[in-house]
């Protein structure tokens, strides 16, 4: 009974466990799908701030082929053709990333075809000029200080460094970011379509907090606000670039209250591959064995392994030890030593062939003559006794006691 109920007891740890671990995992998996431990404007986020809406939308559209993009821009694909080419969307760009680029990558990818779509996430456009990165942007870790302390007369700055290559924003002539009026209260802003278009509407709800300061060369308005243009679009190569001031119109809030069904159904385009970025919000890939073992859908069997192995671990825990039936005394005389090794060592059947011998090889000395006429009789008895049936045959136990007998009576005569 006590063992029954130890065993009853560990099932139940084990049990409580598992319970244990499936309920973190369904937790997590319950954190993860709400998206909300992503950045704001991630297609991975399902709460009001992110873009998973937009992304499912897109992905229910016969003909089109969505991923996300984890990795740096160096290791896009190339797009195609401009009527099959690729399509990529960055939401949620900071303005001061967007300023401080450098990476040739974007484009490349531009140049080949491809078309890029950059929303940026709301920020104070108060500062009068973000087209020039910060210290901290260009990686700058010297001390403001040291320049008084320094022995270096030569003038040069505090870190010298090679000219490095142009910025996007030079390259592109990005325009410079401002903050717009503050909206009356009780009422939306619109933005109004620059020059007529039979592919966009006349106006979009606007709650982005910034515009543009102006509209510079190679570029084009599409949407104005309070005199500002909000939406910018520019060829590149054989590709084009599409430059909006705010992510709101992405996000899954405006797709549940304020949709603009028309403008997101431009900006989704008709190209087949359309990738949705989320290296610059934090969101990196790094493969590894699990990762792996996700992409072959191997969840099942590492949780049979895992069932597997702890019901070995469990079976060995229940295992009954292995105990002798009875403790054997240890011999403390040569005579009970001799017993014991007798009984592990010869049959039964020889047994009383092999006392004979013992006592033959002591006893048969030429002061004692009589021995061997006691030898013989034991012989003969032994040869008598195999002779018969098994039934008729004498015990053990009786032969040893009249061979005992017989040796008594020739010790006292």
């Amino acid at each position: 009974m006590r063992e029954r109920s130890s065993i009853l007891a560990q099932a139940g740890v084990c049990l409580l466990a598992l319970l244990l671990v499936a309920g973190l995992y369904m937790l997590l998996s319950w954190r993860f799908a709400r998206g909300d431990v992503y950045a704001a404007y991630s297609s991975l986020r399902a709460d009001p701030i992110g873009c998973r809406a937009y992304y499912d939308a897109l992905s229910e559209v016969p003909g089109r082929r969505l991923s996300r993009f984890y990795r740096p821009a160096r290791e896009l694909p190339e797009a195609s053709s401009a009527s099959t080419g690729t399509r990529l969307f960055v939401l949620g760009l900071s303005p001061w990333e967007l300023y401080s680029l450098r990476d040739e990558a974007l484009l490349d990818f531009v140049h080949g075809g491809g078309v890029l779509l950059v929303a940026l996430a709301s920020a104070d456009y108060a500062i009068s000029d973000l087209s020039q990165p910060s210290d901290a942007a260009c990686g700058c870790a010297c001390d403001a200080d040291s320049g008084s302390d320094s022995d270096n007369d030569s003038g040069s700055d505090c870190c010298p460094a090679p000219p490095s290559p142009a910025s996007l924003s030079e390259r592109l002539s990005l325009p410079r970011l401002r903050s717009l009026p503050p909206p009356v209260a009780g009422t939306d802003r619109r933005a109004h379509l620059a020059a007529p278009s039979t592919t966009l509407p006349a106006d979009l709800l606007w709650r982005d907090r910034g515009g543009f300061d102006a509209v510079p060369a190679d570029w084009s308005a599409l949407y104005i606000l309070g005199g500002k243009p909000v939406v910018l679009e520019r060829s590149w190569g054989r590709g084009r670039i599409v430059l909006c001031a705010g992510s709101y119109l992405f996000s899954n809030e405006a797709l549940s209250i304020a949709r603009e069904t028309a403008f997101l159904a431009w900006c989704a385009g008709e190209e087949e591959c359309v990738i949705f970025n989320e290296w610059h919000l934090g969101v990196v890939e790094q493969p590894g064995l699990v990762t792996l073992m996700r992409r072959a859908r191997l969840h099942g069997l590492v949780i049979g392994v895992l069932i597997l192995f702890g019901m070995v671990v469990w079976r060995q825990r229940c295992l009954p030890l292995c105990e002798d039936d009875e403790d054997e005394a240890l011999p403390t005389s040569a005579a009970a030593g001799l017993a014991h090794l007798l009984q592990a060592n010869v049959p039964p059947s020889q047994l009383l062939a092999a006392c004979r011998d013992e006592w033959a090889r002591d006893a048969l000395r030429p002061e004692r003559a009589e021995a061997q006429s006691v030898l013989d009789d034991i012989n003969a008895e032994l040869a008598a006794n195999s002779a018969r049936p098994a039934k008729q045959r004498r015990s053990l136990t009786e032969l040893y006691n009249y061979f005992c007998d017989k040796l008594g009576r020739s010790r006292q005569g």
